[in-house]
């Protein structure tokens, strides 16, 4: 098991953040946000971070990648999600620049703002909105 401390770490070092708009014409708002958060580590540290992380209440899944020897843990649950990013602080220095745009859509999705008529304008902001930085 390990402390939240080194789970905050890896969570720095080794996650990363993903949020998509699927198109989704049943759905009373025509889209449905998609959001994960994957840690790829080596296979012998797999277990001990999902025990670990189910002991903070954090439902992860395991997904074996084609042609590497290597299981990544992902995060799917929205509470899991939002729990998972307790665990990350907003201003830390990580391997990549997601996370602050990430923690802001999950708190619109915590808030409600995706059952509005312009959630997903909200969205599509955010995301074009950090793409344009990095160029």
């Amino acid at each position: 098991m390990y402390t939240r401390g080194q789970l905050e770490g890896m969570m720095i070092f080794y996650g990363c953040p993903n949020f998509f708009i699927v198109n989704k014409p049943d759905y009373k708002w025509g889209y449905q946000p998609q959001y994960r958060i994957s840690l790829r580590v080596d296979n012998k540290f797999i277990e001990p971070i999902r025990n670990s992380l189910l002991h903070l209440g954090i439902e992860t899944r395991t997904y074996n990648e084609m042609r590497r020897a290597v299981r990544t843990i992902i995060i799917t649950r929205k509470e899991s999600v939002i729990k998972a990013l307790k665990l990350v602080p907003i201003h830390a220095v990580t391997k990549n620049d997601k996370w602050e745009v990430f923690i802001q859509l999950m708190k619109m999705i915590e808030d409600g703002e995706h059952l509005t008529t312009d959630g997903r304008y909200e969205f599509e902001r955010l995301l074009n909105e950090n793409k344009r930085q990095k160029t």
